[in-house]
């Protein structure tokens, strides 16, 4: 056969794994109350979910080793044959398909034509692109061209997040809350147009039409809960725990520990305890109600503008109080994603100069490279209005004769001066509202020679330099959400929804000692059914199954230090991770605490390795000769000794 499933519909899926249809609509109401949408949209989303088919899926494998394949057969929760029968349409996979040669290849070619803008690509293995990219044909076409034709109309290319995914699985043990909103925000992404805009696909856009400023899809409304998710679900954990409400007491002891607070967290951290307390009620609060500006249906941009300074504030003082590796940063970049399209409109005109809008830039039209460089600088410089035009062409014929004399763009400012080679570049970076700052630097004298003659050497082997943009083709860029992503990004979302609300109801179910017939114990038996237990497999193969619990609902309270006694060959004892021969058990300084764990992966390794003491960190044997850690305490705020890493 050509290819792998037939098409049923993702509501007959449901039904057939046991889901009546009294629940089938239930599942729909409730996907209704998570997007805040009325109860009249109940029987419009049970439609939309009947009319639409299982996502096509196209796995194509190039320079790999078959590892993510041989992962995705011997998947266990799902099965292979739940993803290939139930979940997904494999429409083309190379290793499982029956089909072979010219009948595989024409599979391929009526997936992507049939199902144009709603299929989702997977790549394994990596793509060469040097001398065109023919060290790996297939079918006598190069690996670049296949992509491009394959990529082209796809609803969303997974290679990322599943490169990421990967990463992540091969040790789980260093993952952090980084990470965690990295795998989130990656797999939306999948489903947004996030080339539109400052990307090398609206560089190389050729579509007469203007791009929207704005876009409303399933995925968007998925990133904005996604969003509310990481906030509101890890206050939602925290008011398990009376540290957080009504005590107080959790600023306390977050500053007090000692593998996460700074310097400046150590100093707050000696401020009179009622001020802690009130910035305990604050913190929580906020986490609550913050994330909720983004759902505000009227003063859109107000109220949108309040949360993204508000929380790019929060996760400043994250970064001041608490080592927490690229988290504040991450999390400071996924809220710009919000700012509202007026914003940058208003921010266009007040950077409006005069200037800028009379630069002209001549390039060589028989030069490709030449090309798609200066279409390259005028989004990355930000000069969306600046005409890019053919030497050859120019109105003024001195403009291609001094091309060709001085081997050099021709860059023309508003008043009719020329600018040549490095300096040009100098001065149209001069222009750019983001950039501009370096402008200077790139005129300072010796920077100016060493780019001179950089700009030179590029000039004169423009062919050599070519072979490095060759993956870069020009072709028009559409955004244009579809039905069919728009369901299963909601369908997503609404299983995302499900897992948060299982995890919570599931540890508020396990804190307790008495197990009460309340809501607590009927939603843990509602959702510990068959039905979702069989969603639980796709949310972890999606890693869906997300828990933000940041500092809950405890902030951590098992702090100390390591000590890792090994003996040499030579009889003479040394501190393996200080690397000094002599072994000290004494608290360490900040300073040599950020020397001994050197990054966010390291600290939270120590940490794992710390909590997993008697039990198996790693699923495989670890030799006795290994080093011997001695054990150290110290006691925490509570007054309880710390466990660290034993013998």
């Amino acid at each position: 056969m050509s290819h792998i499933g037939e098409g049923g519909s993702l509501a007959d899926t449901l039904l057939q794994r046991g889901l009546s249809r009294r629940d089938f609509l239930k599942f729909c109401s409730a996907m209704a109350g998570t997007l805040a949408l009325p109860p009249r949209y109940t029987p419009r989303i049970a439609r939309a979910l009947q009319q639409a088919s299982r996502p096509p899926l196209v796995w194509l494998e190039y320079q790999d080793c078959a590892g993510n394949t041989e992962s995705f057969l011997r998947a266990s929760h799902p099965s292979v044959a739940d993803l290939v029968l139930d979940i997904l349409s494999v429409d083309y996979h190379e290793t499982i398909m029956a089909a072979a040669g010219h009948q595989a290849e024409q599979a391929l070619h009526n997936s992507i034509t049939a199902n144009k803008g709603k299929y989702l690509v997977v790549v394994e293995g990596s793509i060469p692109v040097a001398d065109g990219g023919i060290y790996c044909t297939i079918g006598g076409r190069t690996a670049l061209d296949h992509i491009r034709e394959v990529s082209e109309h796809a609803a969303g290319i997974i290679a990322t997040w599943a490169m990421m995914l990967s990463i992540h699985q091969r040790n789980p043990v260093v993952l952090f809350a980084a990470d965690y909103v990295l795998e989130a925000l990656l797999f939306w992404s999948m489903f947004l147009p996030l080339g539109a805009r400052y990307s090398v696909d609206n560089a190389m856009n050729t579509a007469a039409d203007p791009l929207p400023k704005q876009i409303v899809s399933g995925a968007t409304v998925a990133l904005v809960f996604q969003q509310c998710f990481i906030y509101s679900g890890s206050a939602a954990y925290k008011t398990k725990s009376p540290i957080w409400w009504p005590d107080g007491d959790a600023v306390y002891y977050a500053l007090h520990f000692d593998q996460y607070a700074t310097a400046i967290g150590q100093f707050f951290g000696n401020f009179p305890p009622e001020l802690l307390k009130l910035m305990t009620f604050g913190a929580l609060g906020f986490e609550w109600l913050g994330p909720l500006l983004l759902l505000i249906p009227f003063r859109v941009s107000l109220f949108r503008n309040i949360a993204i300074i508000s929380f790019i504030l929060l996760h400043l003082s994250f970064g001041l109080f608490f080592t927490l590796g690229i988290f504040p940063f991450l999390s400071i970049a996924s809220w710009l994603a919000f700012i509202p399209s007026t914003v940058w409109d208003g921010l266009d005109k007040r950077t409006y100069r005069e200037d800028r809008a009379g630069l002209t830039i001549y390039f060589d039209a028989d030069c490709g490279f030449c090309k798609k460089v200066v279409h390259l600088l005028r989004t990355f410089l930000i000069l969306p209005g600046t005409p890019l035009l053919k030497a050859q062409d120019a109105a003024d014929p001195t403009i291609y004769e001094e091309m060709e004399r001085i081997n050099s763009w021709v860059v023309v400012d508003w008043q009719q001066h020329r600018h040549y080679q490095w300096e040009a570049i100098a001065y149209v970076c001069s222009l750019s509202p983001l950039w501009g700052w370096l402008a200077p630097l790139l005129r300072w004298g010796p920077f100016m020679a060493v780019g001179t003659n950089f700009y030179k050497f590029i000039a004169t082997n423009r062919r050599l330099m070519g072979t490095f943009t060759a993956p870069l083709q020009f072709r028009p860029l559409e955004v244009r959400p579809t039905r069919l992503g728009a369901v299963v990004a909601l369908s997503l979302l609404l299983l995302t929804s499900v897992w948060l609300v299982k995890d919570f109801v599931e540890q508020s179910y396990d804190r307790r000692r008495e197990q009460p017939q309340d809501w607590v114990t009927s939603s843990r038996n509602f959702l510990n059914r068959r039905t979702f237990q069989h969603l639980d497999g796709l949310a972890r193969f999606l890693r869906l199954d997300q828990s933000w619990s940041i500092f809950a609902p405890n902030p951590p309270s098992d702090d100390g230090w390591h000590v890792a006694a090994g003996t040499l060959v030579t009889g003479e004892t040394v501190e393996v991770l200080s690397g000094k021969s002599e072994v000290s058990f004494e608290k360490p300084t900040l300073a040599q605490r950020n020397a001994r764990y050197g990054n966010m992966q390291w600290r939270t390794f120590y940490i794992n390795l710390n909590r997993s003491i008697g039990e198996k960190l790693y699923p495989c044997w670890v030799p006795t000769s290994a080093a011997v850690g001695m054990p150290s305490t110290e006691r925490s705020p509570t007054g309880a000794a710390d466990h660290l890493l034993h013998g």
